[in-house]
């Protein structure tokens, strides 16, 4: 992925209840978003939970800070079971940009396609258009997790984990006006079954990441990291974000610590 100093301005539609754990410049940040994120709903959370959760995240944000992507963070919903109760499901998904060198009259996404599509078990690769005429790929794939090293079992936490058949899903999608990039999109879910719905939610983010040239251009819609790649509220705050609070530094999740 291209290194953060690299990116371009760039604007990601998050869904509501987003986790963050990539997009931030340091750990106090991280820390000011997930106390902010755990008080909108402190009567889910344990002080055993909260620390857990939080330990988590750091763990995560170890983990990816160096890798170069956009966003990467997990949504947590609801799907029915097997029983047909409701169960909590959480997936991870991760945006970023690929710089790509010149190909000539070789289609970027093409190659893209060959080399993702030759990894891992692949069950699925599809082509699709946007309305702007950008054509891109879907990646439909299975693929596992080694758990062994963990202090805990994740299985036990959620019992629907299936660590050597996990849903991959993978959108590659030629940038607007950043013809030196693709905007590549991963999402990975707890097994094979939840990678069609969990899909639904990378395709939208994944068509939602723009180039932007101003702050006076930032989209309606929720967008976690402004032009500055400051963490805000509105972020992952149901509702639609104001541009014109952008600019407020009081707007800024700062951890007391």
């Amino acid at each position: 992925m291209t290194a953060a100093a690299d990116t371009p301005a760039m604007a990601t539609g998050l869904p509501p209840g987003w986790i963050e754990l990539a997009a931030f410049p340091d750990e106090r940040t991280l820390l000011g978003f997930l106390d902010t994120q755990i008080d909108a709903d402190g009567d889910l959370f344990t002080a055993e939970n909260r620390a857990m959760f939080v330990q988590g995240c750091l763990l995560g944000y170890r983990t990816v800070r160096d890798q170069g992507w956009l966003h990467l963070g997990a949504v947590a919903t609801w799907l029915p079971g097997d029983d047909g109760e409701l169960r909590t499901t959480v997936w991870t998904i991760g945006v970023g940009l690929l710089p790509v060198p010149s190909f000539g009259d070789v289609n970027p996404v093409g190659v893209a396609e060959r080399v993702l599509g030759s990894r891992g078990d692949v069950g699925q690769i599809e082509p699709f258009e946007l309305v702007d005429g950008r054509e891109g790929i879907v990646i439909g794939a299975t693929t596992s997790v080694d758990v062994s090293d963990l202090d805990f079992d994740p299985v036990e936490l959620m019992p629907h984990l299936r660590p050597d058949e996990l849903g991959v899903y993978i959108v590659v999608l030629p940038m607007k006006d950043l013809p030196t990039h693709l905007g590549v999109t991963v999402g990975i879910a707890p097994n094979v079954a939840e990678r069609t719905p969990m899909s639904v939610v990378a395709s939208q983010m994944a068509t939602s990441l723009q180039r932007l040239d101003g702050a006076d251009e930032l989209p309606a819609d929720l967008v976690l990291v402004d032009t500055t790649r400051t963490v805000r509220p509105e972020g992952f705050m149901p509702g639609t974000a104001d541009k014109s609070d952008h600019g407020k530094a009081d707007d800024v999740v700062t951890a007391d610590l």
